[in-house]
């Protein structure tokens, strides 16, 4: 028997790794990339221009996080492509 994960957004659509989406942390909204589906909440990595993540072991440090499906929202379209054309320089 296969056993696969399905995780749906806040407006229901499949969330699946390499993803864009937006999601909250500290009162600010962030852009992510989902890098990992766990049993009940998904990982999401930090985009942006990496200045205030630091190098470490831990996944906080990596500017990761496990959010719950129903607080993100899959994001696409040209503005999302573009954002990624300019914040690629990120490790």
């Amino acid at each position: 028997m296969a056993n696969t994960l399905a995780h749906y957004d806040r407006i229901g659509r499949e969330i699946k790794i390499g993803d864009v989406v937006a999601y909250p942390d500290n009162n600010r909204m962030e852009i992510g990339i989902i890098t990992k589906l766990n049993k009940i909440m998904v990982k999401v990595k930090k985009m942006g221009n990496g200045q205030h993540i630091r190098s470490g072991w831990t996944a906080r440090d990596r500017g990761e996080k496990n959010r719950y499906p129903a607080d993100i929202v899959v994001i696409d379209g040209p503005d999302v492509t573009m954002y990624i054309l300019r914040e690629s320089h990120v490790k």
